[in-house]
């Protein structure tokens, strides 16, 4: 896990976000559009080192990829769902459209589509942020 942040504001009093994705053009991409609008990030390349990361710190806001190797997003899900204590909302990303969508947790706040739209993406991190 990697943290690194942004010199607005936000940085200096809020949780981080964790950007989860196997994908490393997407993972650095994603990075560097929050760091650049302030926030402090931190990234995991699968779901299983995500969970490690959400049982060990506490985060703001969690984007989330569904097509994974190791643990996919619905695994992590599944699996951050079971764990004690409060849960950061959830992001998911994913690259289509789920036809029966599935019972999800009151956390998993919102779903978009890839290629990411960065406006869409922003609004909602601006909705769904939990400031510390």
């Amino acid at each position: 896990m990697t943290i690194h942040s942004g010199q607005a504001d936000k940085s200096k009093e809020t949780l981080p976000i964790l950007v989860v994705d196997d994908d490393i053009a997407t993972l650095q991409g994603l990075q560097m559009v929050l760091i650049l609008e302030g926030y402090q990030v931190a990234i995991a390349r699968d779901g299983r080192e995500a969970l490690q990361e959400v049982m060990r710190n506490q985060y703001g806001l969690i984007i989330l990829d569904s097509d994974m190797p190791v643990m996919t997003g619905s695994e992590f899900i599944k699996a951050y769902d079971k764990a004690p204590g409060s849960h950061a909302p959830v992001i998911i990303c994913s690259g289509r459209t789920r036809e029966i969508k599935d019972v999800l947790p009151p956390f998993v706040k919102a779903e978009i589509l890839k290629p990411i739209e960065i406006s869409e993406l922003i609004a909602l991190v601006q909705q769904q942020y939990i400031i510390a």
